[in-house]
């Protein structure tokens, strides 16, 4: 999907909505942050080896494997969710940033998904 039409079927556009629009915002927002990152990395010229293709249910499963604990595994499922759904917006290169920082988080054996120290657990 183009970002063109990404755009459209989402409602945004380079001008502001006259009603507020979450899912707009959301996707300007998006749109925005992917051009900040070609700033930073701009599509590459010369020979490229392409990877090998996987699906979005292979990188979860990878993911909830790498995580470590049962914890940790259990948010593969969402992240890679919410990354999928974000990745009509974003270049290839910065989809790729975001599941090895993914991976790095879920296998980090400081990350203790829950509350903070001192905090409530909101579902009992």
């Amino acid at each position: 999907m183009t970002v063109l039409k990404f755009q459209q079927r989402h409602g945004a556009t380079e001008t502001a909505p006259s009603t507020p629009n979450p899912g707009a915002e959301e996707t300007r927002r998006l749109l925005a942050e992917a051009k900040r990152f070609r700033k930073v990395w701009p599509e590459m010229t010369g020979p490229q080896r392409d990877m090998p293709p996987f699906t979005w249910e292979q990188l979860e499963r990878q993911l909830e494997s790498l995580a470590g604990t049962p914890d940790r595994a259990a948010l593969a499922a969402p992240l890679a969710s919410a990354l999928r759904k974000q990745a009509p917006c974003k270049p290839p290169e910065m989809i790729l940033r975001e599941v090895l920082c993914l991976a790095w988080t879920l296998m980090d054996e400081a990350f203790q998904p829950g509350p903070g120290p001192g905090e409530e657990d909101p579902m009992p």
